[in-house]
C-alpha cells in the first residue's frame, strides 16, 4: 500500500514537472518570437524610410518660374494660380496630394526687393494668439520674432546648391516649413509631420521631404 503511494506521488511529482518544463519552453518561445517578429517589423521600417528609391519619381516643371523638383509616383501635383486665394506676393503654390488630402505644399514668393531672409520673413507674416486674433507687434517685436525662428532655424541642403531654413511652426498640426532664397524668387515648402492622413506617416514625411528638396533645381 505505500509503495503504491509512494509510486503515485513520484509519478505526479515528475507529471507536474514535464508539464512545467513544457510551459516554459513554449511562453519562452513565444517571447523570442515576438522579439523576433518585432526586430523584423522595426528592420523592414528601416529599410523603407532609409533606402527610398528616387530614380523612377517624376518631374514636376515650371517653365514659367524656372524650377523643376522630383516627386514620388504615388503623388499628384496641382498648381494653384488664382491671386486671390495666392494672396500678396506670392507667384504660385504646388500642392502634392494623395487622393484628398495634401501631403506636401511648394510656395513660390516674390523679393522683388531682396530683402534679407528675416525682413523678408518679418514683412510677411502676420502672427496670431492662441484664440485666432491678429497680434498688435510693433515692427521691432516682428523683427525680433522672426529672428528668434531664423535663429532656430536648422540649415538644410536644398539641391545641393542652395541653404534652406528649416522651421517648425507650432500650429493646431505642427508644420515643418523650408525657406529658400533665390534672387528675386523665395520657396516655401511645407507639410505636417503631425498629419497621418493620406497612408503616409510623419516620421517618412520628413524623409521623403529631404528626398525632394534633394531633387531641385534651377532649368535655366
Amino acid at each position: 500500500m505505500r509503495k503504491g503511494f509512494v509510486l503515485q506521488l513520484v509519478l505526479g511529482i515528475a507529471a507536474v514537472l514535464v508539464v512545467g518544463v513544457v510551459a516554459a519552453w513554449y511562453f519562452l518561445g513565444q517571447k523570442n518570437l515576438i522579439k523576433i517578429n518585432n526586430k523584423d517589423l522595426s528592420d523592414d521600417r528601416r529599410v523603407i524610410v532609409s533606402e527610398i528609391d528616387t530614380s523612377n519619381w517624376p518631374v514636376y516643371s515650371n517653365e514659367e518660374l524656372d524650377f523643376s523638383v522630383n516627386y514620388p509616383g504615388n503623388l499628384k501635383p496641382s498648381s494653384e494660380s488664382d491671386q486671390d486665394r495666392l494672396g500678396p506676393n506670392t507667384s504660385s503654390r504646388v500642392y502634392f496630394s494623395s487622393g484628398k488630402p495634401v501631403i506636401f505644399w511648394l510656395n513660390i514668393l516674390e523679393n522683388q526687393e531682396i530683402l534679407s531672409p528675416i525682413d523678408f520673413w518679418a514683412s510677411r507674416y502676420v502672427f496670431w494668439d492662441h484664440a485666432g486674433e491678429t497680434l498688435e507687434m510693433s515692427d521691432q517685436e516682428i523683427i525680433a520674432k522672426a529672428t528668434q525662428y531664423f535663429d532656430n532655424a536648422k540649415i538644410m541642403d536644398v539641391g545641393g546648391n542652395y541653404e534652406g531654413y528649416r522651421m517648425v511652426v507650432p500650429d493646431v498640426l505642427t508644420r515643418v516649413e523650408i525657406f529658400w532664397f533665390i534672387d528675386d524668387k523665395v520657396f516655401n515648402f511645407g507639410y505636417s509631420p503631425d498629419d497621418n492622413s493620406g497612408g503616409l506617416p510623419g516620421v517618412e514625411r520628413n524623409e521623403i521631404a529631404e528626398k525632394i528638396l534633394a531633387t531641385f533645381s534651377i532649368i535655366n
